[in-house]
């Protein structure tokens, strides 16, 4: 099976470049935490489940204090994180100075923590995935931006390129 990407500059230039890559569920949104819980094994064991390169993941856990006034909607939060397999806890004051002595938690009602999150490098992340991609055949392009594409019955038949080039889909 052909696999052909066509990337507009370079590698990572865009949106992935820029992201700072934090690996914790903050979000509101299910579909978004599903993709979060699901995306974690990849960060921590990407050897064995992608072959090739690193995300540079490094596990810091993540924490979120609360004021009192958010206290309620914090705990509501945390259950419905919990409810999606996330695994976090509820920490009091004196559980978060412990954590991170470093911290003013004189207005802290509670935090949450999630003691598998982390960040990782989004551009060693993309290089990776590209590099494992071509050892499996893929083609990468870079500098080659799409203008068009063409289909027929739901399926990419065609791109066409800024040069006026067409690409025909396998």
């Amino acid at each position: 099976r052909r696999v052909l990407l066509l990337e507009r500059r370079i590698l990572a230039s865009g949106a992935t470049g820029k992201s700072a890559a934090f690996v914790q569920v903050a979000e509101t949104s299910e579909p978004e935490a599903r993709v979060t819980i699901a995306s974690l094994p990849y960060y921590t064991s990407w050897a064995d489940l992608v072959g090739a390169g690193t995300t540079k993941f490094n596990r810091t856990g993540y924490l979120r204090l609360l004021k009192e006034e958010h206290e309620p909607q914090g705990r509501k939060h945390v259950d419905l994180l919990r409810g999606w397999g996330v695994q976090v806890e509820i920490l009091d004051p004196q559980q978060v100075r412990d954590l991170a002595p470093y911290l003013d938690t004189s207005d802290v009602a509670l935090a949450w923590y999630q003691p598998n999150a982390g960040y990782a490098s989004s551009t060693a992340t993309a290089f990776s995935f590209a590099e494992r991609a071509q050892q499996l055949g893929a083609e990468i392009r870079e500098h080659v931006e799409v203008t068009g594409i063409h289909g027929n019955g739901g399926r990419v038949k065609s791109v066409t390129t800024r040069d006026g080039a067409s690409i025909e889909a396998p």
